[in-house]
Parts: structure tokens; sequence; C-alpha cells
């Protein structure tokens, strides 16, 4: 019997997600784009899902979850490094002030935060696959003397065909940077890593679809040295990677930093403003930010 083929898809893994659940083992769900849809409850299974997201679409048809399986393998190793080695050692001992992390395990947390990136749908809209897919089209119409639709026509090229052409472009650009691994995220293994803690048991962090934010002022491309990304690993613990050029003292590979309240609702903010899809334990702070998302 062939082996199904996974078509559930994690935007932000279960392995994340989890870690946002209220006492009841449910996370808070809303759309800050559409807030008609209110706040719903959801388990982190079920949450930030999408069918085939990271399935490629052959031309005979058939399906290549390579990019999700890939993906799953990455996450069995990021899990008990998020879990064990972070999460539950500050839980222990909320007062120290550095974890202590192999390179290897630190090259893995800058890549999870690279990783994620790559698999946001939010970001693939940034950076335009519709415009760099008209602009292909235009350099092939310039080439050949003929339009675009007279071109797709003489290929047998369906709109549907189009659209599984600009998501399998995505999901090779994601295989290609998994690949790569180390290298393709060189310039994040560069950058240092803490980790900011909240102190204040009433504030937490939220999740998304896009949970990576770059908090650069003015924001900064990846590459960078000056640029700063943050991802949220529960609703008290946060990754912070940073360029060298700006580490202020106390804050080098492995330290634990405390946040304050301000600094939590920023970064909070910026996750509603660029993500699809929100997560929390909260639920009036789910509602919150979806009012104040802009």
């Amino acid at each position: 019997m062939a082996k199904p083929i996974p078509k559930r898809h994690h935007t932000t893994p279960i392995m994340l997600t989890t870690n946002f659940v209220d006492s009841d083992g449910f996370l808070h769900v809303a759309w800050p784009r559409h807030p008609d849809r209110g706040v719903v409850r959801m388990r982190p299974d079920q949450a930030l899902v999408r069918k085939h997201f990271h399935t490629i679409v052959e031309r005979d048809g058939s399906k290549n979850v390579i990019a999700e399986e890939m993906l799953s393998n990455l996450e069995g190793r990021w899990a008990p490094i998020v879990k064990e080695k972070i999460i539950d050692r500050i839980n222990i001992n909320e007062s120290q002030h550095r974890i202590e992390l192999s390179n290897e395990e630190l090259n893995l947390l800058k890549f999870l935060i690279v990783a994620q990136l790559w698999r946001s749908p939010d970001h693939y809209q940034e950076i335009r696959m519709d415009e760099i897919f008209e602009d292909t089209m235009l350099q092939a119409e310039e080439h050949f003397g003929k339009s675009a639709s007279e071109l797709l026509e003489e290929e047998g090229i369906s709109e549907e065909d189009i659209f599984h052409i600009k998501e399998n472009s995505r999901i090779r650009t994601i295989i290609s940077g998994l690949n790569a691994e180390p290298s393709a995220s060189r310039m994040a293994l560069q950058k240092n890593l803490s980790i900011c803690v909240i102190q204040n048991p009433k504030k937490s962090f939220v999740s998304g679809s896009s949970p990576v934010v770059n908090n650069s002022t003015p924001k900064r491309p990846l590459d960078h040295p000056e640029s700063c990304l943050f991802l949220p690993i529960s609703d008290s613990v946060a990754l912070q990677l940073m360029g060298t050029e700006i580490i202020a003292p106390g804050t080098g590979e492995g330290s634990v930093v405390s946040v304050d309240d301000l600094w939590v609702r920023k970064l909070n903010i910026g996750i509603a403003r660029q993500s699809e899809a929100i997560v929390g334990r909260s639920r009036q702070l789910i509602e919150s930010l979806c009012r104040n998302r802009r």
C-alpha cells in the first residue's frame, strides 16, 4: 500500500504553537484582516493549517511533498532544543542570565528563525510572486514576439497551471534553502542569538502565520549587519537574532534578557500586522491586537 501523502500543512509548526495554549490546552485564533470572523478556540493541530501548502504539483498532476517532509524532519531536531534546553530551563530558573547551548544547537535555533521566515505565506506576498511571474511573461513576450496568452495557449498552460507554477516556485525556494543548510542561512549564523523573557505574568507573546518580526528601524534586509529578527517560541519566551555591530552588553550568544511591557506589545503588534492569522493564550489579547493592528 502506498504511503499516504500528508495534506494538512502548518504554516507555523505545532512544536511552537503548542507553547501558546491556555490552561485548557486551546489556542485563541483570529484573522486580523477579517475581524468579522471573530475569535475561535482551536487545538494547536487545527490552527494555522493550509491544505497542501508545501506540496509541489507536477505537470502530470502528481504531488511532491518533499518540502513538508524536510520541514517535519527539522522540527524533530528543533523541538527538544526549544522545549528542553530553553523553555523548561527558564521555567525552572527564571533568574538565570544565560542558556548554555552548543554551537550546533545555536546554529539550529538561528536556522529555525530563517526557515520560519521562508515558510510564512505572508513572506511571499511581500516579495510579490505575482509581479515576478508577470515580469517573466513580459520578457517571454519580447523574446518570442508573441503575447503571453498565445504562449500559454501553445504550451497548453491553464490558469490552474499558472497558480501551480507560482506555488511550486515558492516551495522550491524553501527546498533550496533547506537543502543548503547551514550555508543558505550564513547571514543568520553570523548574528548573535539571545533569549528574551517576559517578567510580567500578566503579559504574553502571541504567534501567527508570520511570527518572525524584523524589528530594525528602519526595516533592514536579513543579511544587513544591523537587522534584528525576533521569533516568539512560547507565550513568555522569544528568540532574538541581532547583528554583532549593535550588540549591547549582556546580550551575546545564549544570554537571557528581560523585556518590558512596551517591548512585548510592540512585538505582538508586529506579528498581527503581518500575519494572516494570529494565535495566543488570551482571548482578550487577540481581540485587542485585531482592533489595533493598524
